[in-house]
């Protein structure tokens, strides 16, 4: 990562450079960590990536099927299936039961600084990148 290797920065240009966005700095070996990431989320079907833009905007703690529903406007039953669909896309992880013996889910950080760069309603409108389609790659999942 190419903060890693930057010591010598001081906390005052740290910040300077963070504030273009968490993604901003972000490198490994030569990857566009950010242009990955948004490649990644393009590829999703339109309303499944709305969908995961407007869960990201609840923040980084585990989502329950009640937060889903609440932040997506749906029943609980029709957010419990956006989330299992966003499992499916690699875009979401369980983490855990939730009270009331649900799955409590998890969006990588990463990704939802990624989703976070579009403005609100921007996803639904963006399309996957031409010739390309296909689930998320995420570390550890085929």
């Amino acid at each position: 990562m190419r903060l890693a290797a930057k010591e010598h920065w001081g906390p005052a240009l740290l910040l300077r450079r963070m504030a273009r966005g968490p993604l901003a700095e972000l490198a490994a070996g030569g990857v566009d960590v950010r242009g990955e990431l948004r490649a990644a989320v393009r590829r999703l079907p339109g309303p499944l990536r709305a969908d995961a833009a407007g869960l990201a905007r609840l923040g980084g703690g585990p989502l329950s099927v009640q937060d889903a529903a609440a932040a997506l406007g749906r029943e609980e039953a029709a957010a419990e299936d956006v989330l299992e669909a966003l499992v499916d896309e690699n875009v979401l992880s369980p983490s855990g039961m939730a009270p009331g013996g649900r799955f409590s889910y998890v969006l990588a950080a990463p990704l939802r600084w990624a989703l976070l760069e579009e403005p609100a309603g921007g996803w639904a409108r963006t399309g996957p990148p031409p010739g390309r389609a296909g689930r998320v790659s995420a570390p550890g999942r085929g």
